[in-house]
């Protein structure tokens, strides 16, 4: 867990330092083993709030921003949704940009009830952010791609899960770990979108 934090928090620096136009691709880890280990973000399976299949080809040739979220939140994920209203208001007439808002509530968070989320804060108008669920193992799997975690207490009561979001570019590679409860990191973030779109 050491090492998973020492590799995020390298990247945090260097998307922060964003001087050179170019941002850091983290297309690697080292294992617990000690040994590099290649990757990028494929081969998951998820459900959109539509019921429509959503797996790893289709994000392929596309810009996305990923993050983890439940509807039941009550602290962190109403103020998460607001620059990711923004965010999407912002590039939503660019078909090469997604967000995709992924639940870890497996047990709750259905395809109706995702809906009625996005209908209730206004995401229905933004063709490009899904709201996402699967198995727990598909979120475990996730998470690993994403180099980041979430946990579920007293039989799905209680969650924990990041305020970071995962800038993903065409190639399927991170490219950077923005918090999205940070405005001088939202700024950075859309400058990052930008520069991915190019």
């Amino acid at each position: 867990m050491g090492i998973k934090a020492s590799i995020i928090l390298l990247l945090l620096l260097f998307s922060s330092c964003n001087n050179q136009q170019e941002l850091p691709v983290l297309s690697y880890y080292i294992n617990e083993q000690g040994k590099r280990t290649e990757y990028d973000i494929r081969e998951f399976n998820f459900t959109n709030h539509y019921g429509n299949k959503f797996n790893d080809q289709s994000i392929k040739d596309k810009v996305v921003l990923m993050n983890f979220f439940f509807t039941r939140c009550p602290t962190i994920c109403p103020k998460m949704i607001v620059p990711l209203k923004d965010i999407a208001q912002d590039f939503r007439n660019n078909d090469e940009f997604l967000i995709n808002s992924i639940s870890i509530d497996y047990v709750n968070d259905t395809t109706s009830v995702l809906h009625s989320y996005a209908e209730n804060h206004d995401a229905l108008m933004s063709s490009n952010w899904y709201f996402l669920h699967s198995t727990e193992k598909e979120l475990r799997h996730i998470s690993e791609l994403l180099r980041t975690s979430f946990k579920i207490e007293n039989n799905t009561e209680d969650f924990y899960h990041s305020t970071y979001a995962a800038l993903i570019d065409k190639k399927q590679r991170i490219r950077g770990f923005y918090n999205l409860l940070d405005d001088e990191s939202i700024i950075t973030l859309k400058s990052d979108i930008d520069l991915l779109l190019e």
